[in-house]
């Protein structure tokens, strides 16, 4: 066997970026107007404030808190939004009780999705007519954060979040993406982790399927006058789908770890402010492959493997880290902070080519290539081949990579309004840096 030499690429990027969103770009509320009402209701005039109400318990701050990691925040503001949004909420992903973001997707409009996997843990999406391979035409974040493994030097997302553990889905196409950046031409797609909950809650959730499919989840959080806490745990696993002519594994197996500590000051604080810390991590091995079919072969039995792929897999590690800062110094001003950094590491190791043959040109061209086919059905002996490259036929690929997005990023929400109207500026500075490494050699 031999191992040719390891490339090593690395790719460098800092941004630094600035937004300003204007009453100009968003309706403004006027005191007494039918808003949201259709014409066959009446109107019923309210009087004016000067001013936004302020938040009057710690309750009310947190949800503040909240909403400031959200794109869109609910149904209700939509209508508020320049562009095209959507929000999908707790409720109905919990109806749904999906764990592939592909289908929870499906009943937005203006998403283009392209299966691979069958569960959904390495999705291609696209929005506006983008291009959806491995999501990277689009924007990717977790609660408000870029979470792509390198969303400027190499956006490809090897890595996405698990679905099962999201409380609501939020996807913004048209002007209103702009702020969030990188990749907005399509639009934004954010993801909100499980919240800290008002009250001690606990709960384990068990559901199996078909193909050995397994799903443990244990969520369990409170909150307090100055603290919060959630823990969420899942664990994922299927034997797959596929089957291999040598009856090997063809499964997946996830393990996803999340935790939020929020400290905060008291309810009756002049100033009140928050820290949250999240730490996240998850693992994946999959025994996925990257080798098709012949059209034949395809046509009789699609969910067929050749022999040739049993050694391919994939295995990834995902760290990642965010604390988040929360004042509120004013009425009618608060300011969000968020120190972040994200660790990607994967390793697909699959069958790359036979006696220096392409598997794309074998599977082809099967008639020119039958030895090289026979190999990959594993229907011959290299030794026996004729015609093949016998000193190691068959090519495996490490393609191994590693990763990090890091950075710091501030929002300042300032209300302004009189007797007439009410409006909301918002002004962000982003500070973020990325890169990727390849560590990619041949067996």
């Amino acid at each position: 066997m031999s191992n040719s030499s390891a490339s090593r690429h690395g790719l460098f990027t800092r941004l630094l970026t600035c937004t300003l969103a204007a009453a100009l770009f968003a309706p403004a509320t006027f005191a007494g107007a039918p808003s949201g009402k259709t014409e066959s209701e009446p109107a019923i005039a309210k009087p004016a404030a000067s001013k936004p109400a302020a938040p009057k318990t710690d309750e009310s701050n947190e949800a503040l808190v909240q909403a400031r990691i959200q794109v869109v925040g609910s149904i209700e503001n939509i209508q508020n939004i320049p562009g095209s949004a959507h929000y999908i909420g707790k409720e109905e992903l919990e109806k749904q009780e999906y764990s592939d973001i592909h289908r929870i997707l499906r009943t937005v409009p203006g998403i283009n999705i392209q299966e691979e996997d069958g569960l959904g843990l390495r999705p291609n999406i696209g929005m506006r007519g983008t291009g959806v391979e491995r999501s990277q035409k689009i924007t990717l974040m977790e609660d408000g954060v870029l979470i792509a493994p390198a969303p400027y030097t190499a956006p490809a997302a090897y890595y996405f979040p698990t679905a099962v553990r999201m409380e609501s889905v939020e996807v913004l196409k048209g002007p209103s993406a702009i702020t969030q950046g990188p990749n907005t031409n399509g639009g934004a797609l954010n993801m909100i982790s499980s919240s800290i909950p008002n009250d001690f809650s606990a709960r384990l959730d068990a559901s199996g399927g078909s193909h050995g499919t397994q799903k443990f989840r244990a969520v369990v959080g409170d909150s307090k006058d100055r603290y919060g806490w959630i823990i969420d745990g899942l664990n994922l696993s299927s034997d797959g789908f596929k089957d291999l002519d040598n009856g090997g594994d063809t499964g997946t197996e996830v393990k996803d770890y999340m935790g939020k500590f929020r400290f905060n000051s008291a309810p009756t604080a002049a100033i009140y402010q928050s820290v949250e810390l999240k730490l996240g991590k998850t693992e994946q091995y999959g025994n996925e492959t990257y080798l098709g079919l012949t059209d034949a072969d395809f046509a009789a039995t699609p969910l067929r493997r050749y022999t040739g792929s049993a050694e391919d897999f994939i295995d990834t590690d995902h760290e990642q880290f965010q604390l988040r800062y929360f004042v509120k110094p004013t009425q009618n001003m608060d300011i969000t902070t968020t120190l972040y950094n994200n660790n990607f590491a994967r390793n697909w190791h699959k069958m790359e080519r036979v006696g220096g043959i392409s598997n794309g040109s074998i599977l082809a061209n099967p008639t020119d290539y039958d030895q090289h086919l026979a190999l990959i059905r594993g229907q011959l002996d290299s030794a026996d081949a004729d015609g093949v490259n016998n000193a190691g036929a068959m090519t495996i690929r490490n393609n191994n990579r590693e990763y990090y997005s890091r950075g710091i990023q501030s929002v300042l929400n300032f209300a302004i309004g009189n007797d007439r109207a009410q409006h909301t500026i918002d002004f962000g500075i982003r500070y973020h840096e990325d890169e990727e490494d390849r560590l990619q050699h041949d067996e």
